[in-house]
């Protein structure tokens, strides 16, 4: 497990190949009695963040594929499938996101208008008692 740190904290930057070939050489360590797969791809979302690459989720329905991928890298030092999963992965995860933002983004825009909507209907019932208040005053004005 040192060897596998230090090599891959000796690179200056890390890329979807080199995070390939840190997850499969990991995962054949296999350094936990259980949890390496998910200690594994938890690792491999919070690389993605710290080296500005697209983070990813590995999908249960894509999990066999998954590990197709890992195990071809891991028998055959042939870390391309792995590594064309992840992208697979990252366009999903990619569109899972910009769903979202879209979503929220027309949520504030709806939340922004009914916040107008109620920003003027308190003003013209304040203007209606306002009016109310003037007109009884003026009805009751002794002249």
């Amino acid at each position: 497990m040192t060897t596998l740190l230090d090599e891959y904290n000796a690179a200056d930057k890390h890329d979807l190949h080199g995070l390939a070939k840190f997850h499969a050489d990991y995962e054949t360590i296999h350094p936990f009695q259980d949890g390496n797969g998910r200690t594994g791809r938890l690792i491999l979302f919070k690389e993605c963040l710290k080296n500005d690459i697209i983070p990813f989720v590995v999908n249960d329905s894509r999990k066999a594929e998954y590990y197709h991928a890992l195990n071809t890298a891991q028998t055959k030092q042939d870390y391309s499938l792995l590594e064309r999963f992840f992208r697979e992965e990252q366009a999903e995860y990619r569109q899972q996101v910009e769903g979202f933002l879209h979503r929220s983004k027309n949520s504030q825009r709806h939340c922004g208008y009914y916040e107008a909507t109620a920003t003027e209907y308190r003003r013209s019932q304040q203007e209606q008692k306002t009016y109310k208040n003037h007109t009884k005053c003026w009805r009751t004005a002794p002249f």
